[in-house]
Parts: structure tokens; C-alpha cells; sequence
């Protein structure tokens, strides 16, 4: 199974760029652990020798010197210059070419920039992204070497190395490294957790990914993606009623109508057949059925029907003057489960709209509906010319 970037990933950030504070010297601490070690491989371990060599040729800027302090457990060091933030003209066009997807004519502008400035960590990141972009994911990957050698703790450097790795080396057990790091540097973001959990999915260390899609949907509920990845992981799991909620969640709360909206509702429809078709059925109906109830407090009744002129439909308590809702369907039309869960949903939508103050009620009367009637009259005769209203039709909500 894939968890790719168009389906639960999220691209490393908007085409912006962090600068530092100017007119402040260098400061660059690293950690000297496994993952400093993957970022200068010609350093040998524990020769302080070789270390201080390689720092020093690395780290030196035109005249400027850097000061290279080593202890047992890091590395610092002081370049004694200003570090300028390169924010001019040719940056902003960099950005606005990126934005549009121009991504060849943005590294033109890039590199002279990149080698003005080689001390600002965030324009070897751009330029790492620009290559991504291009296919050039070799050169990305050196882009952002250089961007991590200048801050380890850049975050979307990290996830992005992670992600090259993920998506196109198809090398889950090296992007593990960069999103683990990620996550030192910061334990609460959700994006770094979600792209986690993927690279898990990906490796079946199905436990492990679902731990890492709670704390991201604990640290932001809101994310449709880490719903989205849930989905995922429950279908995966043949735990079809709690993809079904993940599914409808990801759907839910995501107000873009994008590509992953679509996939979501895909999924959802996928979802939501497999539980009709099997045994899970009523026992699913039954669960969703009791959350409503407890969610919106007024009792609802399910029944048969062979009267109605509907597979199923739903009489909302309000308008039939009841304390209850009552959903009926009939018992000899295929998949009525469905459909019984379609009325539920509504009914869902229906109760979260008068929480929200935007629950809007429309009624008519006989009149209305012959004037509705005359008003559509050419086009029935069109649908019923081409079978479509053909044996009563259907109910359009």
C-alpha cells in the first residue's frame, strides 16, 4: 500500500524564507551524535583531529576564520561576521517565480544568491526544494546537506530530506532518520508525526504508525491529513467502522475541496460498501445510531417502509411535529444500509448546522410545488425522454 505525498503527505512549506537576526556574529552547535556524523561523512569518530580540519575548511567564509570548540558531547562554531538577510529584489522574484512554478528560471536567480550568502541555511533549503522540484533529486539532497550543516534544527530542511527519501529512493529507513530528527527539534508538530507515521505505514509497522497519527491528531485535530492517514491505516487494518469515521472526519475538516478531499470522499464511499457488504453492517448502524443520539439528544426511531416512494428517507422531528426523528426505508430495495447511513449523515450535517447557527429550514406548500413543477416542466420531459425518471426516480436532497 502507498501513503504518498498527494495522498497523506504535505510538501515542505510555502515558498517563504526565515532570515536571522543581522549584524549578529555566527553561532553553529551541533550535537555530536549519529546523525552530525551523517552530515560530514569524511569526518572520522572520535578523532577531534580530523573534525576540527573539516569544520575549519567548511565552515570558513572568504577572510573570516571560524573558531572550532570541541567537547565530549558537541561541537561549536563562531564565525566572527554578520550574517545579512538577503532580502532584495532578486529574492522576491525567486519567490514569485517559485509560486508559479517557474523552477528552472528561479535557480538562476537562486545561485548567485546561494553563493553570496552560503552561511544562510534557509537558501540552500530553497534551492534543495527548487532542485526537488526540477527531478533533480541527487542535487536537492546536497542542497540540503549544506542548509543542515548551517542549522541542524531546520525543520523543513529535515522533512524534506526525509521526504526525497521516502518518495523517490524509496529508502524508508534513511527518511525515518530525518523525521526523527525533525521531531527532536520539535516534539509537537503534527506535519513531522503525520510524514512519520507514513514512512511506518510504508515499513507495515502498522502500531507504531498509528501511535504517531494520534499524537499528530492530538498536537492539531483540524489536519485532514492525518485523518486522511488513519483512514489508511483502520482500512489496512480491516477496522472498517473506525476508517470510516477517519475518512469522514479528513472530509470534514478540510475546507479546501482539494485533491485530498477527493480522495477522502473516495475512500469514504470505499469504506462505507465494504461495511454494507459485510456482517459489520448492523453492528455499525447500530454504533453511529447511539453517538447521534448521545451527540444531539433527541431520540431517533428507524423503521420499514413499503410505502414510501424512496429507497429510504428521514423525517426530521421538527417538521413532523415529533421528539423524534424518524428514518424510513424500504426492506426489499438493495444496499438500504447504505442508504440508512446516508439519511444518518444527513441528519449529522443537519444537527452540526444548529450548533453552528447555520441551520437554515425550507419548507413549501402544495402551491409552491405545482409553480416548481410548471418552472421545470421542460426539463422533466427531457430526463423522463431519457429514462432517467423512469420507475418513480429518485429523491435529490
Amino acid at each position: 500500500m502507498s501513503f504518498t505525498l498527494a495522498k497523506g503527505l504535505t510538501k515542505i512549506a510555502p515558498w517563504q524564507i526565515n532570515n536571522p537576526h543581522p549584524n549578529s556574529p555566527m553561532e553553529i552547535i551541533h550535537l555530536l551524535d549519529d546523525f552530525f556524523y551523517s552530515l560530514f561523512p569524511e569526518i572520522q569518530k572520535g578523532d577531534s583531529g580530523s573534525l576540527k580540519e573539516a569544520l575549519l575548511h567548511f565552515y570558513r567564509v572568504g577572510i573570516y576564520e571560524p573558531t572550532v570548540t570541541v567537547d565530549d558531547t558537541l561541537v561549536r562554531v563562531v564565525i566572527d561576521l554578520d550574517v545579512m538577510g538577503p532580502m532584495n529584489q532578486d529574492y522576491k522574484r525567486i519567490i514569485s517565480l517559485c509560486e508559479k512554478g517557474n523552477f528552472a528560471d528561479a535557480k538562476i536567480l537562486l545561485l548567485p544568491l546561494v553563493h553570496q550568502f552560503r552561511t544562510h541555511s534557509e537558501l540552500h533549503r530553497l534551492l534543495g526544494q527548487i532542485e526537488s522540484e526540477l527531478g533533480n533529486q541527487e542535487e536537492a539532497i546536497h542542497s540540503l546537506i549544506d542548509a543542515l550543516r548551517w542549522d541542524s534544527k531546520n525543520t523543513s530542511a529535515l522533512l524534506m530530506m526525509g521526504n526525497i527519501f521516502l518518495r523517490f529512493k524509496k529508502e524508508p529507513e534513511i527518511a525515518m532518520r530525518y523525521y526523527n530528527q525533525a521531531l527532536v527539534v520539535n516534539p509537537e508538530d503534527s506535519l513531522t508525526a503525520n510524514n512519520i507515521a507514513a514512512t511506518l505505514m510504508q515499513m507495515n509497522q502498522w502500531e507504531k504508525a498509528e501511535e504517531f497519527l494520534q499524537k499528530a491528531e492530538k498536537s492539531n485535530p483540524s489536519f485532514p491529513n492525518t485523518h486522511y492517514g488513519l483512514g489508511l491505516l483502520y482500512e489496512e487494518k480491516r477496522e472498517f467502522p473506525k476508517a470510516f469515521e477517519s475518512f469522514l472526519t479528513a472530509v470534514k475538516v478540510n475546507p479546501k475541496r482539494d485533491e485530498l478531499f477527493k480522495q477522502s470522499l473516495h475512500k469514504l464511499f470505499g469504506v462505507a460498501q465494504t461495511i454494507v457488504d459485510s456482517s459489520l453492517v448492523e453492528d455499525v448502524i447500530a454504533e453511529y445510531l447511539r453517538k447521534m443520539v448521545e451527540g444531539q439528544g433527541t431520540d431517533i426511531r428507524i423503521e420499514k417502509s413499503e410505502s414510501i416512494p424512496y429507497s429510504a428517507k428521514i423525517e426530521y422531528a421538527e417538521l413532523y411535529d415529533r421528539d423524534y426523528h424518524l428514518i424510513r426505508y424500504q426492506p426489499h430495495r438493495p444496499a438500504v444500509a447504505h442508504l440508512v447511513m446516508h439519511e444518518l449523515a444527513h441528519l449529522q450535517f443537519t444537527v452540526e448546522a444548529k450548533k453552528a447557527h447555520q441551520y437554515k429550514l425550507i419548507t413549501s406548500d402544495e402551491e409552491s410545488k405545482n409553480l416548481f413543477k410548471i418552472q421545470i416542466a421542460s426539463f422533466t420531459s427531457r430526463l423522463a425522454e431519457k429514462g432517467v425518471l423512469a420507475g418513480g426516480g429518485r429523491r435529490i436532497h
